[in-house]
């Protein structure tokens, strides 16, 4: 459990605090997020589902930060109010959702209550080598639709595309970092 800085708790699997900081740094992913590769990853993601935006997001304590994006502005989510969460708790499996107003897991998020108006939804864990959430790979719509499963399937290759992406940013940053 996690409480943010508005006093809400909010359900956030282990590997969260000074750990997940601590994880995040060990890829190298903290301070700096470059790279064309998430960019193309994350369209991709956008292609293959038919979706209107995209994200890659970094799993935080107190609250979810995007690092490449398509179809969005948003830079930072917090945590009692991002998919991520859900996501992140049962990371073995997708999180697929054909409408976010059916699901009580959903229903009452400003995401989806709210101007950006989220109806459907897919989300992937990223994990770390330890097998700790770093991330998540998720597609969003604005519609409510059924997602098939070749577009539930091709999301899940992506995810596991970001996190061998992952996995070399962390071997090169250790590489670096002993030098």
């Amino acid at each position: 459990m996690t409480t943010t800085e508005q006093g809400t708790t909010t359900d956030v699997p282990d590997g969260t605090g000074q750990h997940a900081l601590d994880v995040l740094d060990r890829y190298g992913l903290l301070h700096s997020f470059d790279g064309p590769e998430y960019e193309d990853l994350i369209e991709l993601a956008t292609d293959v589902t038919g979706a209107e935006l995209a994200t890659i997001t970094l799993v935080l304590p107190a609250e979810g930060v995007v690092r490449a994006r398509v179809g969005s502005q948003v830079a930072t989510i917090d945590a009692a109010q991002s998919f991520t969460a859900v996501t992140v708790r049962d990371r073995l499996h997708p999180t697929v959702v054909g409408d976010m107003t059916a699901d009580p897991r959903f229903a009452d998020n400003p995401y989806v209550t709210g101007h950006h108006r989220v109806r459907a939804y897919i989300g992937v864990t990223v994990s770390s080598v330890e097998d700790e959430p770093i991330a998540t790979v998720e597609v969003f719509d604005t519609r409510v639709r059924e997602w098939t499963e070749r577009q539930v399937r091709h999301m899940t290759i992506l995810g596991r595309m970001v996190e061998a992406h992952f996995e070399l940013r962390r071997l090169l940053h250790e590489a670096f970092q002993g030098d």
